[in-house]
């Protein structure tokens, strides 16, 4: 999987505002290039999950629509620095034969992991890097 260098230094960046809670959000493509991220409201007090804000999942689905953009996954962040999926993490995924199927976990202090959660399997992902071009972007 092909990742703007600037999409994950993003992320990172949103999950160090975020600490000591989880930021969540959705990963956004063209052409199976990962070019943007749009953050979503973490509904969750619990400092340790995240609940994805529906409304504003629905918002990013909308947009993503009308910019020719493919949501290829999501992300959130564990604020204490470990990137590998927590069992609330497993047990949260409601259709694991549905994609998307990629899922980034970004700590604050620049860990990441992407998966690929097919069938539950939460299998890690080999990411290459790139720069070329515009800059990613939030949004």
């Amino acid at each position: 999987m092909r990742v703007h260098h600037g999409v994950i230094d993003g992320i990172i960046a949103e999950a160090r505002r975020a600490a000591p809670n989880e930021c969540c959000g959705v990963l956004l493509a063209r052409d199976r290039e990962i070019l943007w991220f749009e953050p979503v409201r973490n509904l969750s007090d619990d400092s340790s999950r995240f609940d994805a804000d529906p409304l504003g999942l629905l918002r990013v689905e909308q947009d993503a629509a009308r910019k020719s953009r493919t949501i290829i996954g999501y992300y959130h962040s564990h604020p204490l620095g470990d990137p590998r999926p927590s069992s609330t993490d497993r047990a949260g995924r409601i259709w694991p034969e549905l994609p998307p199927y990629l899922h980034l976990i970004v700590s604050p202090d620049g860990q990441w992991v992407m998966y690929n959660m097919r069938d539950d399997a939460w299998t890690p992902v080999e990411v290459e890097l790139f720069d070329a071009g515009p800059t990613a972007v939030q949004k």
